[in-house]
């Protein structure tokens, strides 16, 4: 099952820097912060889970959940910005980009 939700994270993660590289054509850093934002409420939500878990199985929520709801996100996003820049950097140079396909300069 943990590997299942594994799966479905990493598909997430690419079809987001997908996404952002091909339908939007964002730059590499900008890209790889959007991501990073996303990748960090994932944190946050993992944290909101694990803390409310906590409190339906034993009915108390210990402090160090609150510090859990700043440090997840924190811990998450530095490693998602640097992962989605490698990826953008990676395909702008498998594809480069262009931001006006197609458009014909007329004189």
């Amino acid at each position: 099952m943990a590997t299942r939700r594994w799966a479905v994270s990493a598909i997430i993660y690419g079809a987001h820097i997908c996404y952002e590289h091909f339908v939007l054509r964002n730059a590499p850093r900008a890209l790889a912060g959007h991501v990073a934002v996303a990748v960090a409420v994932g944190g946050f939500g993992l944290a909101v889970a694990g803390m409310l878990h906590a409190l339906w199985t034993t009915s108390t929520i210990r402090p160090i959940w609150f510090l859990a709801l700043i440090l997840w996100p924190l811990v998450t996003a530095g490693p998602g910005f640097v992962g989605a820049l490698i990826a953008a950097v990676v395909l702008g140079r498998i594809r480069p980009q262009s931001r006006h396909q197609g458009a014909q300069i007329s004189r």
